[in-house]
């Protein structure tokens, strides 16, 4: 396990799309994706070109079932391939309402396993009726933390987050630009009310909180509004409030992939408690038909 690799992949991340694949090492030939709002040819490029030959999709972690965060041509993908969609139970029937096969949805309520290298724990966060789900992913090579779309960032998402070597935090507007813009009032107060989205600031003291306790090694910021955010005002905010993290930031790109994520851990970490061995299984416990 001496030098075994985590990465995160950003192939998208905005309202045009969200996608991000992730990969651990040799350990294995499958890569997960963090949600399936792109296509799936722009998924399957983005395979190509950023993994080993042969690799395969072995499971689709699904946040929510906004249209950026699923694409419906992965229903005919998925009929044909049997790629396993975990989700929360809040999401399945719209799942299957979306066209995604019964035979692929997987509920995940808690941790759940995948193969004998990953473990996967879901947290409800805030975001509309059904909410989003935000994911930590344990893997030998290291952990991920992954939250986006989320009006606010609870204790309990703060304690989930907290130790991460990645973390993907979304960092979707900056409020005056979302004030002062042309959008409807309505609009407005469903993304600043504590169940839409989550703003620059909030972000930041998400940060601050995190990393109270322990700093992780690299950090996405992600899903920023296309009219109501830029880069520049992020980065200018980040060198403000986190100025050492600033090397090992990356502020995802809307409509093209990311600079990778990447975490090296140095040996096998030991087993510890609250985080058992990997169950032998693949993929989590399916829904009955």
């Amino acid at each position: 396990m001496d030098g075994a690799q985590l990465s995160i992949t950003m192939l998208g991340s905005g309202s045009s799309g969200n996608a991000a694949i992730v990969q651990f090492g040799s350990l294995t030939r499958r890569v997960v994706l963090l949600d399936a709002g792109l296509s799936p040819r722009k998924v399957r490029e983005g395979l190509l070109h950023r993994c080993q030959p042969g690799t395969e999709l072995g499971a689709i972690l699904l946040t929510h079932l906004d249209g950026d965060h699923w694409h419906r041509g992965w229903s005919a993908q998925l009929a044909r391939r049997g790629v396993p969609v975990l989700l929360r139970a809040a999401h399945f029937a719209g799942a299957l309402a979306l066209g995604i096969p019964r035979a692929c949805l997987h509920v995940i309520e808690g941790e759940a396993a995948l193969g004998e290298h990953m473990r996967v724990r879901a947290v409800r966060t805030p975001h509309d009726e059904d909410g989003s789900t935000a994911f930590i992913i344990d893997t030998p090579a290291g952990r991920i933390g992954w939250a986006t779309d989320l009006g606010a960032v609870p204790d309990e998402l703060i304690e989930a987050l907290t130790g991460v070597d990645l973390l993907g935090l979304e960092c979707n507007y900056d409020e005056a630009l979302q004030r002062e813009s042309p959008r409807p009032w309505h609009l407005k107060q469903r993304i600043m009310g504590g169940h839409g989205h989550l703003s620059n600031d909030q972000a930041m003291e998400a940060l601050e909180r995190i990393r109270a306790v322990a700093d992780p090694a690299a950090i996405g910021l992600l899903h920023l509004s296309r009219d109501c955010n830029c880069p520049h005002l992020v980065s200018q905010l980040l060198a403000s409030r986190h100025a050492d993290l600033a090397d090992r930031t990356v502020i995802a790109r809307r409509s093209e992939a990311s600079p990778a994520l990447r975490f090296t851990r140095s040996s096998e970490p030991l087993e510890t408690a609250g985080h058992p061995a990997p169950a032998r299984a693949w993929p989590a416990t399916r829904v009955p038909a």
